[in-house]
């Protein structure tokens, strides 16, 4: 080997080597950036956000402004993609815990929505959360984070990752009922029959576990409140004649709920239907004088009339304004010395 030729090995050596130690260096400080993330994905695509994606609560279904079961969630990003509109451009979100927390399973696709040729395309995608029962968030919880991922079709999986933030609480834990609610009856006529103006009496259950808790019934069948809270209602004129129910509903600090059957204390039934008279009654006098007056001892004699429907119907006839009954039977009864003249 020549002098000159070692020479010029000798001093391209040192070079070489130094390319090497930098290309190590780039190659170990990029490992180390990928590992925050572990779907990094190799490949030609510079993928960037132009802003941080956004999470946001878009259909809070109960408008209780708390990210609850039954809510629809939407992320959105604006990506630029140094390959422009190569094939296969996609974003997904990747939730705690892998979506458990929110009732879903795995990553959740974020489409393409407006496609910019690679430049500011935006990509949106969206979920509703479900009972995740006990592995759930409680509203206590205030907010959660998501990660956004991008790629194309050259490349192996994310080229890129953010995080978005959402802002409202989330609570996706649905109450439970330990013990049902009640409904009792104030019977007054002793029939075991809820009727006009008896008072029907709600108490609310147990919940499984509590969480701040409401309680309310459904008895609006009956011509009442679709959500009864606990306590005294007069039943009022309706159409129902038959067995009686009531559907309760727990609902937590989150705006979750549950629903099962209250429990009806003593098995009433409920007839609110007023009857109608078809066909007056009568009241005919034995008039022994032959004065067309009823006299002291004279007999007034009451006869029911006839229903516009017959529900087992009973007749009675107010006399109390003459001293006698106020629910005169049907029958003969006689005048009784009173102030009556006319």
């Amino acid at each position: 080997m020549s002098k000159k030729f070692k020479q010029g090995f000798a001093k391209i050596l040192p070079l070489s080597m130094i390319t090497i130690l930098v290309s190590g260096l780039f190659i170990f400080l990029a490992v180390q950036q990928k590992a925050v993330d572990p779907v990094y994905a190799t490949g030609g695509s510079t993928i960037t956000f132009d802003a941080l994606p956004t999470i946001t609560l878009t259909n809070d279904a109960d408008s209780n402004s708390i990210a609850n079961i039954g809510d629809t969630i939407t992320i959105s990003a604006i990506v630029t993609n140094s390959d422009g509109a190569e094939a296969g451009r996609a974003c997904e979100m990747t939730l705690p815990n892998g979506g458990t927390e929110y009732g879903q399973v795995g990553v959740i696709s974020v489409p393409l929505f407006t496609d910019n040729s690679g430049t500011s395309d935006v990509f949106t995608g969206t979920f509703v959360i479900a009972d995740a029962a006990g592995g759930g968030i409680d509203v206590g919880t205030s907010t959660d984070t998501v990660t956004v991922g991008c790629w194309d079709a050259d490349d192996t999986g994310r080229v890129t990752s953010a995080s978005a933030v959402l802002a409202e609480a989330v609570d996706t834990i649905a109450p439970t009922i330990g013990t049902p609610g009640t409904i009792g009856l104030t019977d007054t006529s002793g029939e075991g029959v809820a009727s006009i103006g008896e008072n029907l009496t709600y108490a609310g259950g147990a919940p499984g576990a509590g969480d701040g808790d409401t309680w309310t019934v459904d008895i609006s069948a009956y011509g009442l409140s679709a959500a009864q809270a606990p306590g005294a209602v007069a039943v009022i004129a309706d159409d129902d004649d038959g067995a009686f129910s009531g559907t309760e509903t727990i609902t937590d600090n989150g705006g979750n709920t549950a629903t099962g059957p209250a429990t009806i204390t003593g098995g009433f039934t409920i007839d609110n239907i007023a009857p109608t008279i078809g066909v007056a009654g009568t009241i005919g006098l034995t008039d022994t004088s032959g004065e067309g007056v009823a006299s002291i001892g004279e007999n007034l004699t009451y006869a029911g009339g006839a229903p516009g429907a017959g529900d087992g119907d009973t007749w009675t006839v107010d006399l109390s304004a003459y001293a006698l009954s106020a629910a005169q039977a049907p029958g003969a009864v006689a005048v009784v010395p009173d102030n009556d003249d006319g």
